[in-house]
């Protein structure tokens, strides 16, 4: 097995009934479907974090500039896309007061 390594997983007796219940419902083995359920569960926790970082540095660029783009300029904009009198995209606005 190059390339891989072991972990072990202690789980309760009626998961390990379950995991086996459904592998074999889905002709897989209970290690494939562990390793396909940590797969998942890490891309969807990275995605995660890498929105909530995508926030904080959204957040930083506001803090330092002021800018931004209201939501209900977005949403109006959005509303006449593909039709023909389709709006240009909005423009950034500045803050009135400093945070």
């Amino acid at each position: 097995m190059a390339g891989k390594s072991n972990l072990a997983v202690k789980i309760e007796p009626e998961l390990r009934r379950r995991l086996q219940a459904l592998g074999a419902a889905r002709r897989r083995t209970p290690h494939w479907l562990m390793c396909e359920a940590i797969r998942l569960y890490v891309e969807h926790a990275e995605q995660v974090e890498r929105g909530k970082a995508e926030a904080r540095e959204r957040l930083a660029l506001y803090d330092a500039t002021g800018e931004f783009i209201a939501g209900e300029d977005v949403d109006g904009w959005l509303a006449t896309w593909g039709k023909p009198r389709e709006r240009p995209a909005p423009t950034r606005k500045r803050r009135a007061s400093s945070r």
